[in-house]
């Protein structure tokens, strides 16, 4: 069996003016595999992350090994919550894995602005 990466979930602020009106995001870094037993961490780092300023997020799932439903219910609560602050939710590059999952799920092509 080949050796997975454990699941992680980091928070930068990030500056780029083709983002937002004022240029600033937070985004939310995915890696390895996030399934139901890691919904806790990730819930922990999505809500840091909607406290920690008035930026959008973002969610890269580059770095994602593995994925499933109950990584994609952790986002849409995430989502719920910035929208209830008239903020947004979006994902990004999402890798193969996280790409099949958003497909099974209907929320992929193009991949979608949570938000």
């Amino acid at each position: 069996m080949l050796p997975t990466s454990a699941p992680s979930a980091a928070i930068s602020r990030q500056t780029d003016a083709r983002t937002d009106v004022d240029g600033v995001r937070t985004v939310v870094w995915l890696h390895g595999e996030h399934d139901l037993a890691s919904v806790g961490a990730l819930s922990g780092t999505l809500a840091e992350a909607v406290e920690l300023d008035d930026a959008n997020v973002v969610v890269d799932l580059s770095g994602v090994e593995f994925m499933d439903a109950s990584t994609l219910g952790v986002l849409v609560s995430a989502r719920l919550a910035l929208r209830a602050r008239s903020r947004s939710l979006s994902l990004r590059a999402p890798s193969t894995p996280a790409e099949r999952v958003l497909v099974i799920c209907g929320l992929a092509d193009p991949v979608p602005d949570l938000g």
